[in-house]
């Protein structure tokens, strides 16, 4: 009995409860389960890492379709306004061999921008590394921030630790063309070539956000097993490091999710909400804490439901060693009458075996 009661601290579902349960989990179950159904979590961590792991590369993957989507959404707009500057504001403006030219006499700042938190620079005159790595910085910090430089367009957004960088001669090769100046950029800048545009800076975003973010995700699944393993130590408990890393990518799931809902709340009112990202942890980390209390409170229950078979099953092995005591006691009982019975009729015999002896014969008829 004692082995029965340790065997569930290994937190693994048995294949047979698996077959009674005729439940095929899909992605969206998943989801559904890791927010709402901490009762099932054991099921999830004793599944293998593979699967787990799939889980969270298509969550990461619908979570960069929206970030991306909302970032080219926002580069949009702040497009549309540079180029309406551009439009009002400079006269001369051409790309050729790689190179923007803008008349212009200083660098050219454009803030307050609507729904975008973060600048538009244009300098096409700075070639000192300082000042181009000075602009860097200053948009490292921003959510949404572009700069205009003589050879490429350097793009900051919410979801990038760091921005990037865009040629021209690549930007032109996409768009087939080696020259361009005003009145071309804003004919070429119709809505038709814009689709193509964004079609392919979508896509190469799409590459680089994701593996961006499925790294970091996994960084952040690492450290909620560790904490779950802190846990377990604390609680008592014996769990695989497999299992509780499976735990720490179902817990990530809710946060994935409001971060997504920021997102879009984000693209389109420009609302930011501070310390958002203590928050994202602070939830995942609730939840792999309050998975392992659940496992710890589910575990405690079917040991004092054994003990409570176990004293049952006692109590119904008393029973049945009296009844036998008392089933040997009657049969004894009953031995002993009998061997009695025959005691005495063994003595009765003997007595009127005497008595025929002593009187002899009994007379017959006449005589008698």
């Amino acid at each position: 009995m004692k082995k029965e009661i340790k065997e569930p601290k290994n937190i693994k579902l048995p294949d047979q409860e698996k077959k009674e349960n005729g439940e095929k989990l899909n992605f969206w179950k998943r989801i559904w389960i890791s927010i709402k159904d901490f009762d099932r979590y054991q099921e999830l961590a004793s599944e293998k890492v593979s699967v787990a792991v799939g889980y969270l590369m298509k969550l990461v993957l619908i979570f960069v379709i929206i970030a991306t989507a909302s970032s080219v959404y926002r580069f949009h707009i702040s497009f549309q306004q540079v180029l309406e500057y551009f439009n009002q504001n400079i006269e001369e403006l051409k790309i050729e061999n790689g190179t923007l030219e803008v008349k212009q006499e200083e660098p050219i700042r454009m803030e307050n921008i609507d729904l975008l938190d973060g600048i538009v620079i244009i300098d096409t005159i700075t070639t000192d590394q300082a000042t181009i790595q000075g602009y860097t910085e200053e948009i490292k910090n921003t959510n949404d921030s572009v700069v205009f430089l003589k050879d490429r367009i350097l793009y900051k957004n919410s979801m990038l630790s760091e921005p990037v960088e865009y040629t021209y001669d690549g930007l032109m090769e996409n768009l087939g063309v080696d020259y361009l100046d005003k009145q071309a950029i804003l004919d070429y800048f119709s809505i038709e070539n814009l689709t193509t545009i964004y079609g392919t800076i979508f896509f190469v975003m799409l590459i680089y956000l994701y593996m961006i973010y499925l790294a970091s995700t996994f960084v952040d699944v690492i450290i909620l097993s560790f904490l779950g393993y802190l846990t377990t130590k604390l609680t008592g408990l014996r769990i695989r490091y497999s299992a509780l890393f499976n735990m720490g990518i179902y817990a990530i799931t809710l946060s994935v999710l409001l971060n997504m809902l920021y997102l879009i709340i984000y693209t389109f009112t420009g609302f930011v909400i501070e310390y958002f990202q203590v928050m994202y942890t602070a939830i995942s980390y609730i939840y792999i804490v309050t998975a392992i209390l659940l496992i710890k409170s589910d575990l405690i229950k079917k040991q004092m439901e054994l003990m409570k078979i176990q004293e049952e099953q006692e109590k119904i092995r008393e029973e049945l060693r009296q009844k036998e005591e008392e089933e040997k006691l009657k049969q004894e009982e009953e031995e002993r009458r009998k061997r009695r019975e025959e005691k005495r009729k063994k003595e009765k015999e003997k007595e009127e075996k005497e008595n025929t002896e002593n009187n002899g014969p009994t007379p017959e008829g006449n005589n008698a």
